[in-house]
Order: structure tokens, then sequence, then C-alpha cells
């Protein structure tokens, strides 16, 4: 979630913020970011490992765990654009017929970086 959001969320509840954070994070939202684990399944299209869209064409989360995450594993590998640098700079290079069985992302990093780069510029205090 955008902070921007969160601000203003938390300025429309008012005196009730701290129950709204409660809630939110009961509802599952986390202020930390998220390590998401591609696992091939047996029988799913594979994921090759070769330049291009790593995205096919099942955009919606079916109700399995791992087959929901391995999507959401490709949304972020095509979202922070690091795939293809990835593929280029790997030992394999473009091997032919490779295929991931396992990879792990962190959703969100790319998005904190640039936040923290941002108020770095500025001179900004990053917390730590």
């Amino acid at each position: 979630m955008s902070g921007d959001f969160l601000a203003q969320l938390g300025s429309a509840a008012g005196d009730s913020r701290e129950r709204l954070l409660g809630f939110l994070a009961a509802a599952g939202v986390s202020a930390d970011l998220k390590t998401l684990q591609y696992s091939r399944v047996v029988g799913d299209r594979e994921l090759a490992f070769a330049e291009g869209d790593v995205t096919y064409e099942e955009p919606l989360f079916s109700g399995d765990r791992q087959r929901d995450i391995n999507l959401a594993v490709r949304q972020v590998l095509n979202r922070d654009g690091l795939w293809q640098e990835y593929v280029r700079r790997s030992i394999l290079g473009r091997s032919s017929g490779a295929v991931i069985h396992s990879i792990r992302v962190v959703e969100g990093l790319r998005e904190c970086s640039e936040k923290a780069e941002s108020l770095f510029a500025r001179g900004g205090h990053l917390g730590f």
C-alpha cells in the first residue's frame, strides 16, 4: 500500500486511526516486504529461462496457493524489470530448454529502493 494512501486513510479515520491500523494488520496487511517463492507445479506451464515476458494468459488467481504465488512471482519479475537483466547476466545465458524450478523474489523491493534513493537525494533521513 502507498504511504500516501495510508496517511489519507488515517486522517479520514480521525481518532480511530489505531483501530484502523489494527484492522488492517488483522486482515493480513503487512508493513514489511514480502518474500515470494516460485516453485514449479507439475502440469503447469513452465517458467522458461529466456528473455521476454514471463507472464502468461492466466492473469487471474485460481485459489490454489502455490499457483497463485507463482503468478504473483511472474508479475513481480515483469513489473520490476529485472528478469531481462538476470537472464542476460546469468552463466546459463540463453540456454534453450532451461526452465526455472524455484526462484525467490522480494515483492515491493523496487518501490522501497526508489523511495530510499529519492529521500537520500533530497538529503532526507532514511530512518536507520
